[in-house]
């Protein structure tokens, strides 16, 4: 019986050596950089994939919420004869769209009479996801909106609001009809992106600081005047800093109200750069469309359709796009 044991022991030894196990115990310190430096470059490889395969899935969300919103502005004009105002009483576009949103019980409880009314408060802290970029980490904060509707070229004239919105009865805004856009829809924007305001967050997302892309400098101290008088003013509001008389406000801030820079932006200045108010004089400074997507923004035209626009767009082009009725030939948009 003993020497069956050592018969057995000994088949056993044999077979772990002609396996190469004989006096391996596990892993090296060797075995287990190797495997680790591995895993680091595998993952090193796959991170960016699945960064941006995340990024173009909350793009396509981002792009279907304008599409929505061009939907909703067309059955409003199919009803009223004229898209929404942007500005009646202080309530901007967005709660008369409710209905066109699947927002019916939201648009009852909207007082149309006076935009800081007590029943419109709680309707102002209403958070609604057809109003919200998921590329902003800031998108979900209660009653703001990624969304705005284009006011013009800028840097206009008071009462002359060229845009595909502006405000009626003040200001000398007017209804605006399909009539209207003699441009043509699918030449005039409608509505465009901005990153909610945030006064504190300091973040830097692609070279652009949040406290750049979410503020607004108050005011451009310097008066200009003259065929150059915007270029002027734009240069000096992309030399500004925040800290310097940065505005308590910001875009975005407030999806009911009708008032800039809440609801609003403009195309005096091409996608992604400062946002100024002129010399103190709100209605004309300079609020551009701003986006954490890569290199632009989303933007939906008058004809209901979204097309990304690249923030290296020529000025003048993107100028010709935001107005409705400047006669302008756009061959290459």
């Amino acid at each position: 019986m003993p020497r069956q044991k050592s018969q057995m022991f000994s088949k056993c030894d044999w077979t772990s050596r002609q396996l190469g196990l004989s006096g391996r115990k596990g892993f090296t310190l060797m075995d287990l950089l190797v495997v680790t430096a591995v895993i680091g470059l595998i993952v090193a490889l796959l991170l960016p994939a699945v960064q941006k395969a995340r990024e173009a899935v909350r793009r396509t969300q981002c792009t279907s919420n304008l599409r929505q919103l061009g939907i909703a502005i067309h059955h409003y004009h199919d009803v009223h004869m004229a898209f929404p105002p942007g500005n009646i009483n202080g309530l901007s576009m967005f709660p008369r769209l409710l209905p066109y949103l699947e927002q019916s019980a939201l648009f009852d409880q909207v007082d149309f009479s006076n935009d800081e009314s007590t029943a419109n408060h709680q309707v102002r802290q209403t958070a609604l996801t057809v109003l919200q970029c998921p590329t902003d980490p800031l998108a979900s904060q209660r009653g703001t909106t990624n969304y705005v509707g284009n006011s013009g070229t800028g840097l206009h004239a008071v009462g002359r609001f060229r845009g595909f919105f502006g405000p009626v009865g003040e200001f000398g805004g007017q209804l605006i009809s399909t009539a209207s856009v003699s441009d043509g829809l699918s030449n005039t924007a409608a509505f465009s992106e901005v990153l909610v305001a945030n006064m504190s967050d300091a973040s830097s997302i692609n070279t652009m600081e949040f406290s750049d892309a979410r503020r607004i400098t108050w005011s451009v101290p310097t008066y200009f005047s003259g065929p150059n008088e915007l270029e002027m003013f734009l240069t000096e509001c992309d030399a500004m800093r925040p800290g310097m008389e940065v505005s308590a406000i910001g875009p975005g801030g407030d999806w009911i109200s009708g008032n800039l820079p809440y609801s609003f932006y403009n195309h005096a200045q091409s996608p992604n750069h400062n946002s100024c108010a002129y010399n103190g004089m709100v209605l004309i400074g300079s609020y551009p469309s701003v986006s954490l997507h890569n290199g632009g923004v989303n933007s939906c035209l008058g004809d209901g359709s979204v097309r990304f626009v690249s923030q290296s767009i020529d000025a003048a082009i993107w100028r010709a796009v935001g107005s409705r009725a400047g006669n302008e030939v756009l061959d290459v948009f």
